[in-house]
């Protein structure tokens, strides 16, 4: 059996799909993969269809800054505040669940 590699936080949810703060920037799953949540007693299971990199602060975007490095690792060894400023997310579509261990191919009733 796979380990389970936590990758992040359900931080908003709906009836067809739920979004999820990644600890690691840059560090979303792939377009396409199978994630669940760990949400007891019911775990939901979703395709990630979206996946994005941004500020912090609503309404504010980054700017670019890596103009005179050489790459992306010198762009954060010269601005190490990016790494707090930015968050990557995942938007993953609700396809199952699972309750009391029987597995479900349809959207759960809340």
């Amino acid at each position: 059996m796979d380990e389970v590699q936590r990758v992040g936080e359900v931080i908003e949810a709906s009836t067809t799909d739920f979004v999820a703060q990644c600890y690691e920037l840059y560090q979303s799953p792939p377009l396409g993969s199978l994630v669940k949540t760990t949400d007891l007693p019911v775990e939901l299971y979703g395709i990630v269809y979206h996946a994005t990199t941004t500020s912090l602060e609503p309404g504010r975007r980054p700017i670019a800054r890596g103009k005179d490095e050489a790459n992306e690792e010198e762009i954060y060894k010269s601005s190490p505040q990016l790494l707090q400023l930015l968050r990557s997310e995942f938007s993953a579509l609700v396809v199952g669940y699972r309750e009391n261990e029987k597995l479900y191919h349809y959207l759960p009733p809340k």
